[in-house]
């Protein structure tokens, strides 16, 4: 294909006008391939960073809901612990109570 083009330009502009005009194509089509390359480039970089943007937010979700399941449980324990302490320090008030009877004036 080339060949044809620079034959047709050689016959249109002389030998040394042929060359340049030839030359001149060929820089064209290169620069047009460069930008579709770069076109080509700069979508898949786009799709990539889009997959890591949903990426990144998928594994963000679930480390918040990670999180907040954790402080569910850590509070939980919390109260259980807090309830059984309660328990604990009444019993102990009871057994006390039992010990020592209360003075009827106080």
């Amino acid at each position: 294909m080339a060949k044809t083009t620079a034959r047709r330009a050689v016959k249109r502009h002389g030998a040394r006008d042929g060359l340049e005009a030839t030359l001149e194509m060929l820089g064209k089509r290169a620069q047009k391939l460069v930008d579709r390359n770069r076109a080509e480039v700069q979508k898949a970089v786009q799709r990539a960073v889009q997959r890591l943007r949903a990426e990144v937010e998928r594994r963000t979700a679930s480390a918040e809901r990670a999180l907040r399941e954790a402080e569910r449980r850590i509070l939980k324990q919390m109260h259980v612990a807090t309830e059984e302490e309660v328990k604990r320090l009444e019993r102990r008030v009871l057994r006390l109570e039992q010990r020592r009877p209360v003075p009827a004036g106080a």
